[in-house]
């Protein structure tokens, strides 16, 4: 028997390639702007029990790294020169004995700003004269340039050694507060 090699070649096809996938926003152009980071390094003791209250940045700190934000120490409030969406975290520190309660919040032109706002009490199996950190994140609609971003605390009894505090630890600036503000949109 001899050996046989067929080959067989049938027609070649026509190429099929899939459609292509939906195309996004490719992001910002342009510089990172309607920014802004800033802090304060003082303790502030609340005047009044169970009342919010601003609390009292310092114009220097309080616009550390910031562009399209600015910040008025007689209103206290920071004020944006453009309208979006914008992701707003505050960290704080406080001091609190046994038992008591310090309570956080941003406010919008007066109003409560709603999830912004976080408390801490400590428990009765603390020691006194406790030192607590914590922070809060929310989204903010900015609907005009007039409005004003402020930060406020409130605490469950005054006196010295009670509200926020400057940070502990060795590091060269322990904020009592820092804030950070980034456009979204």
């Amino acid at each position: 028997m001899t050996n046989v090699r067929w080959l067989v070649k049938g027609a070649t096809g026509p190429k099929c390639t899939g459609a292509t996938g939906v195309t996004g926003a490719i992001g910002r152009s342009g510089a990172f702007t309607q920014n802004c980071f800033g802090y304060w390094t003082g303790d502030q003791t609340p005047a009044l029990t169970d009342t919010f209250e601003n609390i009292l940045i310092d114009a220097v700190a309080a616009t550390a790294q910031c562009s399209g934000w600015t910040f008025s120490e007689i209103t206290r409030a920071y004020s944006p020169t453009a309208t979006g969406l914008y992701l707003v975290t505050y960290d704080v520190v406080v001091q609190l004995d046994e038992g008591e309660v310090a309570s956080f919040r941003a406010t919008l032109n007066g109003a409560e700003v709603v999830g912004s706002g976080v408390g801490v009490q400590v428990s009765t199996d603390d020691a006194e004269e406790v030192i607590q950190e914590v922070s809060r994140s929310f989204i903010l609609e900015i609907t005009a340039t007039s409005q004003l971003l402020r930060f406020q605390v409130g605490t469950s009894s005054i006196g010295a050694g009670r509200g926020l505090v400057a940070g502990t630890g060795i590091a060269t600036v322990s904020p009592s507060i820092s804030v950070t503000i980034t456009r979204l949109t």
